[in-house]
């Protein structure tokens, strides 16, 4: 549990203990910052795979897209990790590391979506990957009707310029970015 990047000497024990173990695949989630003492890990098992193809070692990096990310992870210091995250998802890309963005949009940054969407899109340089955002929902909070409307607005906005640019990815890509 947690950011298994802050306990990297844990991790990659468990994982050479289980690597010949074809029951068990291992998925890290990590927030991307910070990672040069996994690297080698990740490099190490970039190829390795199960018997019906999948990754023996999957990464996960939570990357919402420059602008979102930018106000919703910041360092324990309070400054802004998204340079150190975009490095990571640039040094995952040049090594051919096993990996996927999780994108996290909340009804602040609904209006952001579709500059996120081009930012990763740009980012990941034609990887076969896809952008799979995900709302984060919030409970027990008071929004006016208003601000319902607002929100509601703002995400239909931005997926309706999504759309539009998903119809020039498709017939340029024959496959989808946006899931």
């Amino acid at each position: 549990g947690g950011e298994p990047t802050t306990h990297p000497k844990a991790m990659a024990k468990l994982i050479r203990h289980y690597q010949h173990d074809n029951r068990i695949r291992f998925l890290v989630y990590s927030n991307g910052y910070k990672i040069k003492h996994i690297k080698d890990l990740l490099v190490e098992f970039k190829d390795v795979r199960l018997p019906n193809g999948s990754e023996k070692l999957f990464y996960q990096i939570s990357y919402d897209g420059y602008e979102a990310h930018k106000i919703n992870r910041v360092s324990e210091s309070g400054g802004s990790t998204v340079e150190e995250v975009r490095e990571s998802i640039r040094w995952a890309v040049s090594e051919k590391i096993p990996f996927s963005i999780k994108s996290t949009i909340n009804r602040d940054t609904f209006h952001l979506l579709a500059d996120c969407y081009q930012d990763i899109q740009d980012l990941l340089g034609g990887e076969s990957k896809t952008y799979f955002p995900t709302i984060a929902y919030l409970t027990n909070i008071k929004v006016t009707d208003e601000d319902r409307k607002r929100y509601y607005k703002a995400l239909e906005g931005s997926l309706i310029e999504i759309a539009k640019k998903e119809i020039e990815f498709y017939k340029k890509n024959k496959r989808f970015f946006f899931s």
